[in-house]
This record gives structure tokens, sequence and C-alpha cells, in this order.
């Protein structure tokens, strides 16, 4: 599977390394919850959040740690959560991952959290089936990402759905699986439209790229406002992610100056 989103990793840029910088980010997050000695859900999301935000690459890794980073904030001092909670947790960290992009674009992974958020709103009121709720939103989350073309030209073009927003419904698939079945079975290539791609290449006529490096750090202190942060390198560069919390922000930018 992460060959797979390399492979179709055409927007922002066709760098091919969403399935690489996803892995990444969810190796942390898995390291961190093996270390954690905890069981309470809000300090697992805790520590989700705080390994994803120092163990993000990528638009999809720093979006996915600031999913993580809003689900932590919601679920703060829970020891257990209803559908309904889980439900308005989720909107609000779909709704901070939209908010950490300097640019937000419909058709990626923003929009297929939207989406599975929303279901989940709409639903969890009428089960407190977590299992039922999983499998159902995962629907949603589904026919969220194969609408993704539809919403970003550049994907209708090479005739793929987005990599970021591919990843984030394995995930969803993979939890799902652990619920019904203890453990993570291998996951299916969800994209319609795409079984396998060989000697992918895709033009980039008329795209132009005005920043060539991709560039992250890690930023800790007190009272960090990402807000300020983002505004300060859109000075620099383009292409800015910023997530985190008071204490911790991922950046992930794009520069021509990258020592700098």
């Amino acid at each position: 599977m992460e060959q797979y989103l390399n492979d179709i990793n055409v927007f922002p840029v066709a760098d091919g390394d969403t399935g690489t910088n996803m892995v990444m980010t969810m190796t942390s997050i898995v390291q961190g919850v093996k270390e954690c000695k905890e069981s309470s859900f809000a300090e697992i999301s805790s520590v989700i959040a705080s390994s994803a935000l120092s163990g993000a690459r990528g638009n999809s890794g720093a979006i996915l740690a600031q999913f993580f980073q809003g689900l932590a904030e919601a679920t703060r001092g829970k020891l257990r959560l209803s559908t309904e909670a889980f439900a308005k947790a989720a909107a609000k960290a779909a709704e901070q991952a939209r908010e950490a992009i300097s640019h937000p674009q419909e058709g990626t992974i923003i929009t297929v959290m939207k989406d599975w958020a929303n279901h989940l709103i709409e639903h969890a009121p009428q089960t407190s089936d977590f299992a039922e709720l999983f499998k159902k939103s995962l629907l949603k989350a589904k026919d969220s990402l194969a609408q993704t073309p539809d919403k970003l030209l550049i994907l209708k073009k090479a005739g793929v759905v987005d990599a970021g927003a591919q990843g984030f419904v394995n995930i969803l698939e993979g939890i799902v699986n652990f619920i019904e079945y203890g453990k993570i079975k291998s996951l299916k290539i969800i994209s319609p439209s795409v079984h396998k791609i060989k000697d992918f290449n895709l033009s980039q006529d008329g795209v132009k790229i005005n920043f060539q490096f991709c560039t992250e750090c890690l930023i800790e202190g007190n009272n960090l406002s990402r807000e300020t942060i983002s505004q300060e390198l859109s000075l620099l560069g383009d292409s800015i992610i910023v997530a985190g919390s008071e204490n911790k922000a991922h950046v992930h930018i794009r520069l021509n100056l990258a020592l700098k």
C-alpha cells in the first residue's frame, strides 16, 4: 500500500512520497503508543497527537498530525467516550486539520475527513455501538474518496484518487478490521479507477512550481500561535501547514532557500 500511495501522489506536487510520509508518521504514532502506560482514551489520544507531531512527514503527515491533535484536545480529561462525544471530537479534528493548511483544497484528505466526520455526527445519535458506527462511516469515507477526482481536475486527468485521502481511508479500514477481527487484514486498494500503475508519469506541463524544497521543522515553546507562524512563513514559501498545540508545532513548507 505504501508504494501504491506513492504512485498515485500527484497533488499538490507529483513527488511520489505520500505513502512513505504517511507510513513514517504512523510508525511514530505506533511507537509512542507502545511506550504509553496509560489506558484511558484521553491519555492515549494525547500520546498519539504528540507522537504524530514529532514524527510527521510531508503534507499528509502534517495534516494527520493536526487531525490527531484536534481529537486529543476535544477528548481531554475523558476516561470514556460515547459515540456522540466521539463524533463531535472527530468533527473538531477534521475542522482543525483544514485550518492547519494555508490554502485548503477540496478533493483531498480534508474533504474525506470532513465527510466522514459529518456522517458520524448524523448517525451517532442512533447507535451506541462503535463497531456499527465505524463500519457505516467507512462506507461514507470510501464514497467521498471515490469522488475526489470530481473535485480536483489534476486527479481526474491522472485517473487517480487523492493519495492522502486514500491513506486516511486505509487507516479507517484498519480500525474497522481490528474492531471486527481483532487484527488488521491486508488492505485493499480502494481507488475505483486505478488497480495497477506501471511507469506512471504525470505531465507537469502548465504546472508552475514556485518553490523547490519540501522543508519541515518542529517548534517547541509556550503560547505558540499556529496562525501567526503560518502568516510569518507565507513570506518565505508556499504549501504551508502548521500543525500543533500551544507548546509544540510541526511546520511543513516548500522553500527555495531551505538552508536558511
